[in-house]
């Protein structure tokens, strides 16, 4: 097989692979089978719910997470991922966003928290909708919420809840997240399609010549 047939068999093998993994949210979205932030408890988050609903209240940004992409020894770019210290229906979490407007959002959340917090204004913030998957907390930003509730004088019951019971709410789009599988796995067949006709058209036929040596005694002689 040539090297163009199996790259494009690995990347129509990877667009599946790639619809299938987002299959599960993609029903979740479209039935509507999500947590609404508004309501849900504290501790009542678990790793791969989808979470939808307000942010009443930012804070501080706890970390940042930094991603630099290459292409060999060639910078390709980089793309940051803050992580926020939020409450969510009268309990601590953690908001983690990529995208640059959601960002802002969050950022005039967190100065209109902190104008009320100081007294600087009667009017409470107004809150942002977010649309969430919930994912596991880094070590990294555990080390660093650790050191931060320390500074800011938590209590034991908060610390507790917050840094070792509570998971982080990252932000992602239910609009463009449900098209994906689709897309990958549209985009998987089409791989494996055209792989598949470059490898039925590469099939020919063999030419085979074999050595006859001539016999005379085969040779029809007229005399």
């Amino acid at each position: 097989m040539s090297r163009a047939k199996l790259v494009l068999l690995i990347l129509g093998i990877f667009g599946i692979v790639f619809g299938a993994i987002g299959l599960g949210d993609t029903i979740k979205i479209m039935k509507e089978d999500y947590v609404v932030l508004d309501t849900v408890g504290s501790g009542k988050l678990d790793t791969g719910d989808l979470a939808k609903g307000k942010i009443c209240w930012a804070y501080d940004k706890i970390a940042v997470e930094k991603t630099t992409r290459s292409y060999g020894f060639i910078p390709m770019g980089s793309s940051e991922t803050p992580y926020y210290l939020v409450e969510v229906n009268d309990h601590f979490g953690i908001f983690s966003v990529g995208n640059k407007d959601m960002q802002k959002k969050i950022e005039k959340l967190a100065d209109e928290t902190l104008a009320y917090d100081k007294g600087e204004t009667n009017n409470e913030p107004t809150p942002v909708e977010v649309t969430t998957k919930v994912i596991s907390m880094p070590d990294k930003v555990k080390e660093y919420l650790k050191d931060y509730c320390k500074e800011w004088g938590m209590d034991d019951t908060d610390y507790a809840k917050l840094v070792d019971d509570s998971c982080v709410i990252n932000y992602v789009q239910y609009d463009s997240m449900k098209w994906m599988p689709f897309i990958g796995f549209g985009v998987g067949a089409l791989l494996l399609a055209i792989s598949l006709i470059m490898f039925l058209k590469g099939r020919k036929g063999r030419t085979v010549y074999v050595n006859d040596t001539f016999d005379p005694n085969n040779f029809n002689n007229p005399n």
